[in-house]
């Protein structure tokens, strides 16, 4: 397979990883648990969670992700304070799993990517395919 091949590979598995973003939430305890934790941490004005789900490197990539979200809407004029957003989180949390879903998404497609590009590496432009379907 060609290099553009791989590209589509990984391209493809992208697209099938972003399908389900917007859709409801199965277990909305959870999904919003997570998103509730780092909402609070920028709230406090603190990186440390609340409380670890899966050990904390997601929770501070979603900190971080939603300190620009905070940045962005200080900056339009749609939030005053940190609070602010936490207040917007408890009237519609959707919005804010949805925007941790999309940064699951570019996490999956740069895992997909490195996993193409090290299999290609390894054992050619097919390995590299291979090894993004074996990736799911």
């Amino acid at each position: 397979m060609s290099r553009p091949g791989v590209v589509a590979a990984v391209a493809l598995g992208a697209l099938l990883r972003a399908y389900p973003v917007q859709q409801p939430l199965v277990h909305p305890e959870l999904q919003q648990a997570l998103a509730r934790h780092a909402l609070l941490a920028l709230a406090r004005h603190d990186w440390r969670p609340a409380q670890l789900h899966h050990g904390s490197g997601f929770l501070y990539a979603l900190r971080t992700f939603y300190t620009a979200w905070y940045a962005c809407g200080r900056l339009s004029g749609a939030y005053h304070d940190r609070v602010d957003v936490l207040a917007a989180f408890a009237g519609d949390p959707f919005p804010f799993v949805v925007g941790a879903r999309l940064l699951v998404l570019l996490y999956a497609t740069v895992a997909l990517a490195l996993t193409a590009v090290i299999g290609t590496r390894l054992g050619g432009p097919p390995a590299g395919a291979a090894a993004r379907s074996s990736s799911r």
